[in-house]
């Protein structure tokens, strides 16, 4: 009698903690159709090339607008208005090309050409490259428009000329848009985490789209064993930064040392995400993500949901202010490894989070822009770089997609 009682209640707690999660799914689901897909729509619909607006400076800002007007596209059903919508990307598309892309290499600039200057072109960001060869690929995945593929795979091969390590592996942070040899025992030698997680799924991107590249899938299966190295098997935190040849070293500014809360909630879904169409994950990637998961939810993220910005490698957060990305980025996370695992610590994690992102980030007055930048009380902090906005749609609906097509 007792055990069946004990069985009953386990079953109720567990229907109850089910209907709370899919409630979560389905608030932001409709979040998403609501609010934040029709407001950054309307924005890559808009004209956002005049020469006042700070942000049209940006590089990254104006991809992640062609990415939101990709996502446009894939959702609409009715014919006529994705007629439309394909006729504005592609003067997007041509604007982005025209105003940030090198005629001469292909590189992709930080800065538009109206303000660029010849120092500026000089040394390329892989951070840049790495970004437009993943977007565009995604973005001719939703489309089926082919010239975004060229541009990625055209990014791809000057790129993995110019910034891959042929004797450590792996990308370099920058390289010289002339070609020319660089010093990597300095700055341009460490190999930054970012870099190798975001050519990990650009790569993946163009393995999917071109499946018998056989380059494409040597460079996929080289940096993805790269990825473990900055993770910490005793917190589960990963490093900002390695040497050239993957060791620990110090490097200042001290942040490259420390981790980014949002960074590693990035890694368990950009490895789920880029071994979706490779025989899924490997033996102690999925290890390897719940000790992540664990080292977020027990340094990273407040009682109630926030999620901080940055902290040692061992120990409590130590900048605990709270970014929009991170918490769009680690509800996602959590949610996508309880789905893998069952796991009821990554549920909870995922509702504290949810619950905080809803009450905290998102304005009453126009809940698609999310705030930027928040205190871990949820007051609104000044910040000062104005591309940010423009930034704010891309993570919220990328997160988002994820939490929408997961099954609990």
């Amino acid at each position: 009698m007792r055990s069946r009682l004990l069985s009953t209640l386990l079953f109720l707690m567990t229907s109850v903690a089910a209907s709370a999660a899919d409630a979560w799914q389905q608030r932001w689901s409709e979040h998403l159709s609501r609010d934040v897909l029709p407001y950054w729509q309307a924005q890559s619909t808009a004209n956002t090339s005049r020469a006042d607006d700070p942000r049209t400076r940006y590089f990254m800002p104006q991809l992640r607008l062609l990415y939101v007007a990709s996502v446009g596209i894939a959702r609409e059903t009715d014919s006529v208005a994705q007629r439309a919508l394909r006729k504005n990307f592609a003067q997007r598309l041509a604007s982005l090309v025209e105003q940030f892309q090198d005629t001469a290499t292909g590189d992709w600039n930080a800065l538009a050409r109206s303000v660029r200057s010849p120092q500026d072109a000089a040394i390329l960001s892989m951070q840049d490259q790495a970004w437009a060869v993943y977007l565009l690929a995604d973005i001719h995945a939703r489309t089926g428009d082919p010239a975004p593929l060229q541009l990625a795979r055209q990014t791809f091969a000057r790129i993995d000329r110019l910034a891959h390590d042929e004797q450590h592996a792996g990308y370099y942070l920058t390289y010289s848009a002339s070609g020319a040899s660089m010093d990597r025992q300095e700055h341009g030698g460490r190999k930054y985490a970012a870099v190798q997680l975001h050519m990990l799924l650009a790569l993946a991107r163009l393995r999917s789209a071109a499946p018998a590249d056989e380059l494409l899938v040597r460079r996929f299966d080289e940096v993805r064993p790269l990825i473990p190295r900055f993770v910490s098997a005793e917190s589960g935190h990963a490093r900002w930064a390695l040497t050239r040849d993957w060791k620990e070293a110090d490097f200042s500014p001290p942040a490259d040392n420390q981790t980014l809360y949002g960074q590693n909630a990035e890694i368990i879904t950009y490895l789920l995400d880029a071994t979706t169409s490779s025989g899924g994950l490997l033996d102690g990637e999925k290890t390897m993500l719940e000790s992540i998961a664990r080292g977020l939810l027990r340094d990273g993220i407040s009682p109630d949901g926030a999620v901080y910005f940055r902290g040692p490698m061992k120990g409590a957060a130590t900048d605990r202010r709270i970014w929009w990305w991170p918490q769009a980025e680690t509800a996602a996370a959590l949610w996508r490894l309880h789905a893998l695992t069952g796991n009821a610590d990554y549920l909870d994690g995922f509702h504290r989070v949810s619950a905080w992102t809803f009450a905290h980030t998102l304005p009453p007055q126009n809940s698609a822009l999310w705030r930027t930048l928040t205190d871990a009380d949820g007051r609104e902090l000044p910040h000062g770089t104005a591309s940010h906005e423009l930034q704010t749609g891309f993570h919220a609906i990328r997160s988002l997609l994820l939490i929408e097509k997961t099954s609990p």
